[in-house]
Order: structure tokens, then C-alpha cells, then sequence
């Protein structure tokens, strides 16, 4: 009966453990590269899709009026990037993980010599709110400081919000 109830608990480890396989690491890699490809593009439309629902939905920002404005700001296309840091946060319950992080930085340099520094921020597992999940905001600066934001980490956030 011991080795029976061992065995059950072993297996329902391993099968909690493995419902939700997600690489923070891959997936900020993925979405960073889907980000560039959109502003190369300017794919405004394809770049909205990659937001969460939350500020998708939001009535504090125009998400359109920003998008359009981050395509304008952004010149060039993408020659190179360098190898990005990839800060991830992860909180984990019985069975996998609860939240998953990701925050992607790197520095781009595009074929009309512009550098820009891009990062942003995206919940890829939020299991306490779906509507979370996808980026939330996006911040591109240029080498002399001008600075653009799409969507808005707060609303998304807003415990994290002083």
C-alpha cells in the first residue's frame, strides 16, 4: 500500500510539474526578434497582437495613436543587435509556474546608422489573469535619450505602482 500511494504521489509530481513547459529564456528571444520584425515591417497591426488584453482594452492609452507614433520614431531597418539581457521572474506554485516574466533588453543598430536601446516587458504565463498575458509595454531610446513608450507597464501592474 506504501509503494502504491508512493508511486501515485511520484506520478502526480511529475505530471503537475510538466502542464505548463514554457523557456522564459526562448520566449524572450522569440518575441524580442517578433518585436524587431514588426518595427522592420512597420507592422503595426502584427506588433498590437503581441500586447495583452489589458492594454488592448485599456481607455487610459491609445494604443493605435502609439503604435503609429513608434513607427515613425523608429528608422531604419534592423542590421544588427547585440546579445540581449533577459531578466525573467518567476513565481511558481504546486504544480508549475503561476507567473512567468519576461524583460528583454538590447541595444539595435539599423542600416541608417541610428542605435536605439529597446526593452519590454510581458507576463508569457499569468494563470491568475489571462488578460495579462502578453506585453504590456515597450520602451525605445535613442543613443542621445529621446525616448518612446507603447502601452503601460502600470496598468497592467499597478501594485507595483507607488
Amino acid at each position: 500500500m506504501k509503494r502504491l500511494l508512493c508511486l501515485m504521489l511520484i506520478f502526480c509530481l511529475v505530471a503537475f510539474s510538466s502542464c505548463t513547459n514554457v523557456n522564459p529564456d526562448k520566449a524572450s528571444k522569440e518575441q524580442f526578434e517578433q518585436v524587431l520584425d514588426y518595427l522592420n515591417d512597420d507592422d503595426t497591426e502584427g506588433l498590437k497582437d503581441m500586447f495583452c488584453e489589458k492594454i488592448k482594452s485599456s481607455s487610459e492609452i491609445d494604443l493605435d495613436k502609439q503604435l503609429d507614433e513608434v513607427m515613425e520614431f523608429f528608422d531604419g531597418k534592423v542590421v544588427l543587435y547585440d546579445d540581449f539581457t533577459k531578466p525573467n521572474i518567476e513565481k511558481t506554485e504546486f504544480g508549475g509556474p503561476k507567473e512567468i516574466s519576461i524583460m528583454p533588453s538590447a541595444t539595435v543598430k539599423t542600416d541608417t546608422g541610428k542605435s536605439y536601446e529597446i526593452n519590454f516587458h510581458a507576463h508569457i504565463v499569468y494563470k491568475e489573469d489571462e488578460e495579462k498575458v502578453g506585453i504590456s509595454e515597450i520602451v525605445i531610446q535613442t543613443d542621445d535619450k529621446e525616448k518612446i513608450i507603447v502601452g503601460d507597464y502600470y496598468i497592467v501592474n499597478p501594485e507595483t505602482s507607488e
